[in-house]
């Protein structure tokens, strides 16, 4: 028992990440200072500029305790090719790296493209 103690307390990743699988949150873009509201469930994120009112709905999809992927419907277009011409999805792909009480810090990297960011969601106020 007392090795069980020593090795939980020395963990380096987060331990729960389960109470940020659903929910509202919150983040501010350090790049453009907007902010976005995101409202997560078991299967879909939906984010929206508080600024603008702009929304776009994601595939939420766990990989493990503490990493997900995002990806964004295919909506055909009336009048254009459709499955076989579509265009594959991209996945953003994000590791939750340290736990707060009312928040998360995570990294995230879109598959195939020199693209990666690293902030940090937060529950929103109720």
């Amino acid at each position: 028992m007392v090795v069980c103690l020593a090795a939980c307390q020395n963990s380096n990743g987060p331990s729960d990440c389960s109470q940020f699988k659903t929910g509202t949150f919150t983040y501010i873009n350090s790049q453009t200072g907007d902010t976005f509201r995101v409202e997560r469930n078991d299967s879909m994120q939906y984010e929206t500029v508080l600024r603008t009112g702009e929304a776009v709905a994601l595939k939420v999809r766990w990989i493990n305790a503490c990493e997900y992927e995002l990806t964004q419907p295919y909506r055909p277009i009336p009048g254009e090719p459709t499955l076989a011409t579509a265009p594959q999805p991209k996945i953003l792909t994000s590791k939750i790296l340290k736990l707060g009480t009312n928040y998360y810090v995570y990294a995230s990297h879109l598959d195939g493209q020199d693209f990666g960011l690293s902030d940090t969601l937060w529950v929103a106020k109720k």
